[in-house]
């Protein structure tokens, strides 16, 4: 007789910060934070990870829990005088609705992440003068930001308004007309260091004071595995010579290879926003960082995940920009605090999981020995089975409270 296989429950918590919505951002938009975290709850209640090697499901489920916060009008205003101040022209762009050419302005999303974090750590209480993670002993949040700006208010063209002054005081209500022009007839977008434009992306950490702490684990799981990393920095090759999928980067479970040559950027099919991007053959770093996090740290791009009902991974490009090696659209070589978090706890539930299998193919295997060769004097079934399924009851409800301690030290 089979046995349902239950996974795991790991709690994960998912901070939600909403600016812009208490009535005093574009449109005047108004969300309920507590009936937000009751429809996220009931639609999206749980999340089972997935094997990206083989698509199948992990024997470990997340039990999400939903924290939303939503922000004051200071901090409101605060992030909309940043933007204004970082918006650049960058000629015209075509709105969606209507087709029309509007005048174009881009933000370089690392320009503005100070003020995004001053936010955080004022909201999840993380400024401990110098303190980091391991030294104040407690979980560090993520957290989601969803903004709502007022597009007339921090218009970089509109010199008359005096944000400052909005900062404390009364936002007025829209009428019918001002209601129509809350677009403000341009556009703007962000780019994270001359990456792909997009209005998502990836910051580069939670706080400031975490950098330190959080690269140890990079140095301890290189110690642990054998990783081969090969860069062919070759001459006279072909100018748009690439490995396979438009990459400079092959990676498997224990080799990385990397191609370097030093020839102009070569032109890609990926477009963002009407404009090709393009791959650079001579700068070989983010590549090498890329290959090392997915061969060592377990990590996948973040617009990137397994799918058993597709078998084989799928992709969400709107998830394509930001802090992280990964990609036609990204740019820099560095590597979200997300994502290092991401890596650890890769690195814990795949020993866990592996952990799981071996203990239930043991417990399957004394079942079946059991119940084909031992019996009472009467001929009836051993108890043996029901002693091999208390065992691994026992073993897993162990790991169960071993998995939740460490979920404390885990932030995603």
């Amino acid at each position: 007789m089979s046995v349902i296989q239950v996974p795991f429950q790991v709690p994960l918590e998912v901070n939600i910060v909403l600016i812009g919505f208490n009535n005093d951002g574009g449109y005047r938009y108004t969300v309920d934070a507590h009936k937000l975290e009751e429809f996220l709850r009931i639609s999206f209640p749980s999340h089972r990870p997935s094997c990206l090697e083989t698509s199948e499901p992990l024997d470990i489920e997340h039990h999400i829990v939903y924290n939303v916060f939503p922000a004051g009008q200071p901090e409101l205003i605060a992030l909309e005088k940043a933007l204004k101040e970082a918006m650049v022209p960058a000629g015209t762009a075509r709105e969606s609705d209507y087709g029309r050419e509007v005048p174009l302005f881009e933000v370089d999303a690392t320009a503005v992440e100070p003020v995004f974090q001053k936010l955080y750590s004022y909201i999840f209480d993380m400024d401990n003068s110098g303190y980091n993670a391991a030294e104040m002993d407690r979980p560090v949040p993520s957290a989601i930001f969803i903004v709502n700006f007022d597009k007339v208010r921090m218009d970089p063209r509109n010199k008359e308004i005096d944000l400052d002054s909005l900062m404390y005081g009364k936002i007025t209500q829209l009428t019918e007309e001002e209601m129509k022009r809350q677009e403000g007839e341009y556009i703007y977008r962000y780019r994270y260091n001359g990456g792909g434009a997009s209005q998502v992306w990836l910051r580069l950490g939670r706080y400031s004071e975490k950098s330190s702490y959080r690269k140890n684990w990079v140095l301890k799981l290189i110690i642990r595995e054998a990783l081969i990393i090969f860069v062919l920095s070759l001459a006279d090759v072909d100018p748009h010579l690439m490995m396979e999928d438009e990459s400079l980067v092959w990676i498997s479970n224990d080799v990385v290879i990397v191609l370097q040559h030093q020839n102009e950027k070569i032109p890609l099919s990926y477009v963002s926003e009407r404009e090709r991007r393009h791959a650079i053959p001579s700068q070989a770093q983010r590549h090498i960082l890329a290959g090392l996090a997915s061969a060592v740290g377990g990590l996948s791009a973040p617009y990137e995940k397994a799918s058993h009902v597709h078998e084989r991974p799928i992709v969400n490009w709107l998830w394509s920009v930001g802090c992280h090696p990964f990609g036609p659209f990204s740019n820099t070589s560095q590597m979200s605090q997300m994502l290092q978090d991401v890596a650890l706890r890769n690195a814990i539930y795949a020993r866990v999981d592996s952990a799981l299998h071996r203990i239930r193919d043991t417990s399957e295997y004394v079942q079946t020995f059991a119940a084909e060769y031992l019996k009472t004097s009467l001929g009836e079934p051993s108890r043996a089975r029901k002693i091999s399924r208390a065992l691994s009851y026992g073993w897993k409800s162990s790991t169960r409270r071993k998995l939740t301690c460490m979920n404390l030290y885990l932030t995603n």
